[in-house]
């Protein structure tokens, strides 16, 4: 082929081969849906990972990037469609460390939810019995978890302290994902954990 004498050509006078249109498949819109419905499709069809949603959605099925969309990240659609997951489940015989990880990650702090949360899902929570013979009663497993939620939050509390070379203000606290509360629950403000911060510091 000639390729100069080619390149000479106007476009009009150069020769092209007609292409054929790409033939697509049939185009199906997926209908609008609220966070409710995205986490309801998740629930009737059972799909826990991205892999069992591309497996069984149709074309007109919600995609990944919806879920991504509405909820942030796919972890926080599986919470939203199912809740967040129950601890490991433990052996017969529960031990102390389980029933302060079920108070802390389910959020058991009341005996009314932890009663509630044993009838829902027996085989991971524990009865109430676990409860009084380890720790003679629910205001006991309470205080611990109190104080092992406060020393995490103290942990990150100083941390952050020593990356700023001072003690966090709130809201500096709240920007690093600091709850606070859990200091709360055993000192009386932020100026007697600041107290605290300076004392350890001072020691060490």
């Amino acid at each position: 082929m000639d390729t100069e004498r080619l390149m000479k050509l106007l476009p009009t006078q150069r020769p092209y081969r007609r292409l054929r249109p790409r033939r697509r498949g049939s185009y199906h819109p997926r209908p609008p849906r609220t966070p409710d419905e995205l986490a309801t499709f998740l629930r009737d069809n059972s799909i826990r990972s991205t892999g069992q949603l591309k497996k069984k959605r149709q074309p007109i099925d919600p995609t990944l990037w919806d879920y991504i969309k509405a909820f942030g990240t796919w972890v926080k659609s599986i919470e939203a469609a199912f809740g967040k997951p129950m601890p490991c489940m433990e052996p017969e015989r529960p031990t102390s460390e389980y029933l302060a990880r079920c108070v802390l990650e389910l959020n058991l702090w009341r005996r009314d939810d932890w009663i509630t949360a044993h009838r829902r899902n027996p085989a991971a929570v524990p009865s109430t019995y676990w409860v009084r013979r380890l720790f003679g009663s629910h205001d006991n497993l309470k205080w611990l978890c109190e104080r092992m939620s406060f020393s995490k939050t103290l942990e990150k509390y100083q941390n952050l302290g020593r990356r700023l070379g001072r003690t966090p203000t709130s809201a500096e606290c709240l920007a690093n994902g600091i709850d606070l509360k859990a200091a709360y629950k055993i000192f009386d403000g932020k100026r007697d954990v600041d107290k605290l911060f300076n004392q350890l510091n001072d020691k060490s």
